[in-house]
């Protein structure tokens, strides 16, 4: 289902739930959506194991960082800030740094499980169309990230040429980048002339077609609903 929610909607909806998300300090909430972000990624036919794998590592080491900071090095001064229970319920300390940890994550796992189930292709569009952005800009910013690959490739390209000539590289040498810049304005210029050329505007029909459903808008007013009711409660 995550793959055929509307961009757009997916878009401010998933940002409304991150955002009320840092009102509440509540790791039982944080921990509904690190599983909700989860379940998204599993689900979604457009992530891989792997891709998911990568993606997880640093953000789990980075939420273990949190976890572990806010448990051991608690403002509020306690007698252990090692313990974990005190008098039969979870030290303030640890809980502190339960929130932490768990908050991060799930910032995480719902910005994963937006960014990696959504086609740039589709958002984009969705934008022109639900949005009404620019045409040009919308194109123009698509445009940029299909040249993401290319512009690797061309770095690679200039330092091996520099090396040919017997000019030294380093990795932090600006030298390939300036001739990087050079050829990425040129290229920019072209490409705006052949936008030009095929008649990109606002008078351009459009192949695909991004419609916003009962269940898209259902989905996006709800997620951030649920979030904000289940803090309130204090679940």
């Amino acid at each position: 289902m995550i793959d055929h929610f509307n961009p757009t909607i997916k878009t401010f909806s998933f940002m409304a739930t991150s955002i009320i998300l840092g009102f509440f300090s509540n790791w039982h909430l944080n921990s509904i959506f690190c599983l909700f972000g989860l379940l998204c990624l599993i689900t979604s036919k457009r992530v891989s194991w792997k891709t998911l794998g990568i993606a997880l590592l640093p953000i789990t080491i980075l939420a273990i960082s949190f976890f572990v900071s806010g448990w051991k090095f608690y403002a509020e001064s306690i007698a252990d800030h090692s313990a974990v229970v005190i008098d039969g319920v979870l030290s303030p300390a640890f809980e502190n740094g339960l929130v932490l940890g768990s908050r991060l994550y799930a910032y995480g796992l719902i910005g994963l499980a937006y960014s990696l189930t959504n086609d740039s292709l589709e958002l984009v569009t969705s934008f022109m169309q639900q949005c009404h952005i620019s045409v040009k800009l919308a194109y123009g910013v698509l445009a940029a990230l299909h040249l993401l690959p290319t512009l690797k490739h061309d770095y690679e390209v200039t330092k091996l040429s520099y090396q040919i000539r017997g000019i030294r590289v380093s990795p932090f040498s600006s030298k390939p980048l300036f001739t990087l810049l050079v050829r990425t304005i040129n290229w920019s210029d072209c490409l705006a002339k052949a936008m030009e050329a095929k008649g990109i505007s606002e008078l351009r029909t459009q192949y695909l077609v991004m419609k916003v459903h009962f269940m898209d808008i259902l989905v996006g007013v709800g997620l951030p609903v649920i979030a904000l009711a289940l803090g309130l409660i204090k679940i």
